[in-house]
């Protein structure tokens, strides 16, 4: 009995095999990273601890505070004010602390809703008022 010869695969064949089992484990790292929150955490660097950041979301309202963490479904916002006021000259920061349920001070922002988010300078009219609200809360 004859044994069949089985033909051998071409370079290039074996090249896009190789190809495609590269690309297929980069691909599964990368959403087990995504899914896990260990990309984008923290904003890759951009978020600057020492400062307030602003918050503006889908529907145009805005937060204020620190961000303390960012995860891959919410941003956690410390020491969190909204913006009463529809203009800069109008500004007026609530601490979301004295609404009516009471809150700890923080919020988790879903991140579907955030158009963006941005440090503020630390010698803004913004920066100022959350350091006095701060202090007069005794933070």
């Amino acid at each position: 009995m004859a044994k069949a010869k089985i033909a051998e695969p071409s370079p290039s064949s074996k090249i896009l095999v190789v190809l495609l089992i590269v690309v297929s484990v980069a691909f599964i790292i990368g959403m087990g990273a995504r899914t896990f929150g260990y990309i984008v955490s923290q904003g890759d660097g951009l978020l600057d601890d020492n400062a307030y950041q602003s918050i503006t979301l889908t529907d145009g309202s805005r937060f204020y505070g620190n961000i303390d963490d960012i995860g891959p479904e919410y941003i956690v916002l410390d020491n969190a004010h909204y913006s009463s006021g529809d203009s800069r000259d109008e500004l007026s920061l609530k601490p979301v602390k004295d609404t009516a349920s009471e809150s700890t001070g923080s919020v988790n922002i879903n991140r579907a809703e955030v158009v963006y988010w941005e440090n503020l300078q630390t010698d803004g009219v913004v920066t100022k008022t959350l350091s006095s609200n701060a202090k007069s809360l005794g933070e």
